[in-house]
């Protein structure tokens, strides 16, 4: 894989995590800001902001096939996007 592009600032704290939608050409980055951002890959250009978790996002996963961003945090929550952003569900993990 070749680096194409730096993108500095990209959220007020860590980075925890990544994912790449290959229908779209963006990039998903999660952080300890509570907050999912998406990135068009080619230009680094901030697409949107996704809120809703209420803790750290831990881990991103986007499905092609479903056309979904799947979530999780440490909020005990792990919610599904749509590849426009919008919040499609939300299920809560047992303790």
């Amino acid at each position: 894989m070749e680096l194409a592009r730096v993108i500095s600032n990209a959220h007020d704290f860590a980075v925890l995590c990544t994912a790449y939608n290959p229908l779209l050409k963006e990039l998903y980055s999660g952080s300890q800001d509570c907050l999912i951002k998406a990135w068009d890959a080619q230009t680094g250009q901030l697409l949107r902001k996704q809120t809703g978790h209420g803790g750290w996002v831990t881990d991103l996963l986007f499905v092609p096939e479903l056309r979904l961003l799947f979530s999780c945090s440490i909020d005990h929550t792990i919610r599904v996007w749509s590849d426009k952003g919008k919040q499609a569900q939300v299920d809560t993990a047992g303790h």
